[in-house]
């Protein structure tokens, strides 16, 4: 399969990932665009992505770096809640 060799830093391409317990979108800057469409991003080598959408380098790292910090506040959001969940269930089992 025939590959597209791109420029540094000139293309960053996002995919979906899942990953419990929620779904996101990470992104990295393009190596290569393949026949197919998929992408090889720096520091994923011989891994290819199918691309939800592809920006220029410096709108991708912006993007990306809200994506990161909407995902950082997510988690945060679930430890809080799992906190609360455990104590609740502590409440339930000693007020039986």
């Amino acid at each position: 399969m025939a590959k597209q060799v791109i420029s540094k830093k000139q293309l960053f391409g996002f995919w979906e990932y899942s990953s419990m317990p929620y779904s996101t979108i990470k992104g990295g800057e393009i190596n290569y665009i393949h026949d197919s469409g998929n992408i090889e991003v720096v520091g994923l080598p011989n891994m290819n992505f199918k691309p939800l959408f592809i920006l220029p380098y410096e709108k991708g790292k912006e993007v990306l770096a809200k994506i990161e910090q909407a995902d950082s506040e997510l988690e945060y959001a679930l430890k809080i809640q799992k906190g609360k969940h455990k104590e609740y269930l502590a409440s339930l089992i000693n007020n039986k």
